[in-house]
């Protein structure tokens, strides 16, 4: 679906249309954003997260350090 501002929304996420944009920003922003709504749907359970998002323990973990996300960000 597009939006007014060149890009489109897709399950919440906005997709740049421009001639350049950072694509690992754009995934990035995409990762982080699921796995804080995977929490706040866990109610901050660490390991149902994990084993909804299919990832280990540790690689969660890993990427809650990544990208700044404490348990009371939820």
């Amino acid at each position: 679906m597009a939006s007014g501002n060149g890009g489109a929304h897709v399950a919440g996420f906005a997709i740049p249309f421009a001639n350049s944009f950072d694509l690992t920003q754009v995934l990035e922003n995409a990762e982080r954003e699921l796995i804080v709504r995977t929490l706040d749907s866990t109610q901050g359970a660490q390991a149902e997260a994990s084993r909804r998002m299919g990832l280990s323990r540790s690689a969660l973990a890993y990427k809650l350090t990544k990208f700044g996300i404490r348990a009371t960000d939820q």
